[in-house]
């Protein structure tokens, strides 16, 4: 193939036939009618049933090569990477086309191939196959037709980082044929065209979707429209380039994970089925109430249920008081775009958190005791690197649910208060007694009524808690481990909040929280397959 040394493993005519045959059922992207006609397609998974290799790799240790395929459900074979790379690291060479066309990516330069195994691990980003170009002179080349507007670019990455312009592809082999950057935020054609979109300019997974059409191009982010306008007229021109500029500069820093190129501008409907075929593959995994039913409440800033079709959060803009429901973008996550258009330049705080289980939502009609969602000033509030509710002296609730032991929580969030101070709650419920997790005096507690505390030190770090109450078998675990176990006594569950003890009244302490999911039963079992789903997700340790 690049001739890069010995041993090129190929895979054999019969061997590709058989990975293509043993997905009998499998419909891939550009098997969909919506999907089809692309001029070229590259990615960390299958797009095709007739496709049977997503990229060859090299590794250093030797420079042997081999065909990398797909797994039984249509992923990366990342066993087979892990069987030919362990003890040494791998580049790409090639990322296949899958569209038919033959547009392979190549590097044949040792030195320019981007990573896709290292450290003893497959790249990943969110939980999926990431090829990782790092600043530097990282870049897959391919040839292509020369296709005048309208076209299409459907892309997956993230940008690691942000400081200095960075090109994550670009056509032509002239200045201004067809780019996206950041942390400019712009695609051009000829003449640029700048937008505003937080992901395409900070490290998160984005997908985005770029259409060149004259004065009709546009940009979107996660199904959203970000903006409309003029991009210029120029064609593609005959080359394509996957991690710098046409010239071989401003070298992309990120991930890659998807870039499907159509020589068209496709329809309202195949766009918006196209992005969520996206979405819908690389977000971070299977919504958690999907596979773990019967919460008896639940709040969190994704989705936590395929077939919930309510919304996150209600939000009041403190500018004027005007409230806006804010839902879920195709990533399954917070849909930030309307959360910033909504907010603009003034503050945005929480007035409704949506109960995602049934009909338990956490309200707050009082102004000055509602979380913060958005600054006016740094925009969304996040913890590391996902949105999240601010509660500082704030309270959510409450409301009446009536459950007996044994129950437990799932909850992630930070603690950034006075950390010596009195009780700080993280939420509760209080009636005759209360049942609450909180902090006091450097020791996790649950209470309902006897203390049960730890010696462990509370720091202000995102943490992954399950609490389980259940008399004597009552414990507090902290990312995966056992922190505390201890008789917190037998109170039930009644007036419940987030932010404070029931009936209380909020602390002034610190807390930022981004899931709640309260469940009336033992989930101890499921406790390991649980924690997994968050961690996954919110890349928590």
């Amino acid at each position: 193939m690049l001739g890069l040394g010995a041993g090129i493993n190929k895979l054999s005519a019969a061997e590709a036939a058989a990975i293509a045959g043993r997905l009998p059922g499998f419909t891939g992207l550009l098997d969909e009618t919506f999907g089809a006609t692309a001029e070229a397609a590259y990615s960390v998974r299958q797009l095709s049933a007739s496709q049977s290799v997503a990229m060859t790799i090299r590794r250093d240790s030797d420079n042997a090569e081999t065909d990398i395929g797909f797994d039984s459900n249509g992923n990366l074979d990342e066993a087979a990477i892990e069987t030919f790379c362990t003890g040494t690291v791998c580049k790409v060479s090639s990322w296949a086309d899958q569209s038919g066309n033959g547009n392979d990516a190549t590097q044949s330069t040792a030195a320019n191939q981007p990573t896709i195994y290292t450290g003893g691990a497959l790249v990943k980003d969110n939980g999926r196959a990431a090829i990782d170009f790092s600043a530097g002179a990282f870049y897959l080349d391919a040839t292509i037709s020369n296709q005048t507007q309208p076209f299409s670019f459907y892309n997956v990455f993230q940008w690691k980082t942000t400081g200095i312009p960075f090109c994550f592809f670009a056509t032509g082999g002239s200045f201004r044929r067809a780019r996206l950057f950041s942390p400019r935020n712009m695609i051009t054609a000829g003449t640029t065209l700048t937008f505003n979109q937080d992901k395409w300019a900070t490290a998160q997974q984005a997908q985005e979707t770029l259409i060149a059409d004259g004065a009709n191009s546009i940009a979107r982010g996660s199904g959203t429209q970000i903006i409309q306008g003029n991009a210029g007229s120029n064609s593609t021109g005959t080359t394509l380039k996957i991690g710098a500029r046409e010239d071989n500069a401003q070298d992309f820093d990120g991930y890659a994970q998807e870039l499907v190129y159509y020589p068209a501008n496709k329809s309202t409907g195949d766009r918006t089925s196209i992005e969520e075929n996206q979405g819908d593959y690389f977000t971070q995994n299977t919504p958690l109430l999907d596979t773990y039913s019967g919460a008896a409440a639940a709040y969190s800033l994704r989705k936590l249920r395929s077939d919930y079709s309510g919304n996150a959060v209600k939000v009041r803009r403190a500018s004027d008081n005007v409230e806006a429901d804010i839902g879920f973008n195709v990533f399954k996550e917070l849909d930030t775009v309307a959360l910033v258009a909504h907010c603009g330049s003034s503050d945005g705080f929480v007035s409704v958190w949506y109960d995602q289980s049934s009909s338990n939502n956490a309200t707050q009609t009082t102004a000055a005791n509602q979380p913060k969602i958005y600054d006016g000033t740094t925009g969304v509030v996040t913890e590391n690197g996902k949105p999240a509710v601010e509660f500082n002296g704030d309270k959510l609730g409450e409301f009446s649910l009536a459950l007996s032991q044994p129950y437990s929580f799932n909850y992630v969030g930070r603690y950034a208060g006075n950390t010596s101070s009195a009780f700080a709650p993280f939420f509760g419920s209080r009636s005759t007694t209360f049942v609450s997790f909180m902090v006091r005096n450097n020791n996790w507690m649950q209470q309902s009524p006897t203390l049960a505390t730890n010696s462990t030190t509370v720091d202000t770090n995102q943490h992954n808690w399950f609490l389980l109450y259940d008399g004597a078998s009552s414990f507090v675990g902290v990312d995966g481990g056992t922190a505390a176990t201890s008789n917190p006594g037998a109170s039930a569950i009644e007036n419940f909040a987030i932010g404070a003890r029931g009936t209380d009244s909020a602390t002034t302490e610190l807390r930022y929280f981004q899931e709640l999911i309260l469940w009336g039963s033992d989930q101890s079992s499921n406790r390991a397959n649980i924690e997994d789903n968050i961690n996954t997700f919110y890349n928590i340790y």
